[in-house]
């Protein structure tokens, strides 16, 4: 039975199926590297604003180790910002905006994409540019507008909304 299992696996390994299929997934994965999804829900900032976030963390119960003992009890609270700085300003962007892109090349820090193509921007300006895989840094940081710079203030996350 698992040789059965094994030749028909090596069989299909070289048809012409299955090259189709492996061409299909390299196109599908240079596409989404070339241009990932964007993030939905942000808009063109209207106004300049600056708005604050806390990250310290409240532990809600007690974490123990394997033999009970504990470890973090329930209610301390950590602000990772009080143990390592930020080192560099996050300037998100709209990579489709060209006002954006311009704007934020004249910045200090890493540009973050919620739209747009990473890999054809660095190579035009032949400087990084990072993108916000899934929204996760929208989503924690609750951004609504672009562009925004992210950057460290004291222990706190500053959030600073620009109208271009």
């Amino acid at each position: 039975m698992l040789d059965e299992i094994k030749a028909k696996a090596q069989k299909f390994a070289i048809s012409d199926d299955f090259r189709r299929l492996q061409s299909e997934f390299k196109d599908r994965a240079k596409k989404s590297a070339n241009r990932p999804k964007k993030v939905e829900g942000l808009e063109k900032a209207t106004e300049h604003r600056i708005w604050y976030v806390d990250p310290t963390y409240l532990q809600p119960t007690d974490i123990k180790d394997n033999e009970g003992k504990v470890i973090v009890k329930a209610g301390t609270s950590v602000n990772p910002l009080e143990n390592f700085s930020w080192e560099e300003n996050w300037i998100v962007i709209d990579g489709d905006d060209e006002v954006q892109v311009s704007w934020a090349l004249e910045q200090k820090g890493d540009i973050v994409l919620t739209n747009g193509a990473p890999l054809e921007l660095a190579n035009t300006h032949n400087r990084y540019f990072y993108f916000d895989q899934n929204g996760e840094i929208s989503k924690k940081l609750r951004l609504r507008f672009l562009p925004t710079i992210v950057s460290q203030e004291d222990f706190f996350i500053k959030i600073e909304e620009f109208a271009l």
